[in-house]
């Protein structure tokens, strides 16, 4: 799959609701993006997990925990790890 592809998809599931921001995992399977609400009125981002494997569509999901703008590397690998781990399905 091509990364124009994959921002392809983002933006349709995304339908501008959010604003991706930087790459922090990548793997064969799946990218993760830091993603900020576009009516965020806080100081927060969220996680999007692109699956992109090669004998499914392609889909996004979105981590609804709120990670801090400040949060260090460590916390938003720690926070990654549980997302991927938790396939994404927990909301708050």
């Amino acid at each position: 799959m091509t990364i124009e592809n994959l921002k392809h998809i983002v933006v349709k599931e995304l339908e501008n609701q959010y604003t991706l921001k930087e790459k922090v995992f990548e793997a064969r399977n799946f990218t993760v993006y830091i993603a900020t609400p576009r009516e965020n009125k806080l100081t927060y981002n969220q996680l999007v997990l692109i699956k992109h494997l090669y004998n499914e569509k392609p889909f996004v999901h979105i981590w609804h925990k709120k990670i801090s703008m400040a949060a260090t590397e460590l916390e938003i690998t720690k926070e990654v790890t549980e997302a991927i781990q938790a396939g994404f399905k927990r909301k708050e």
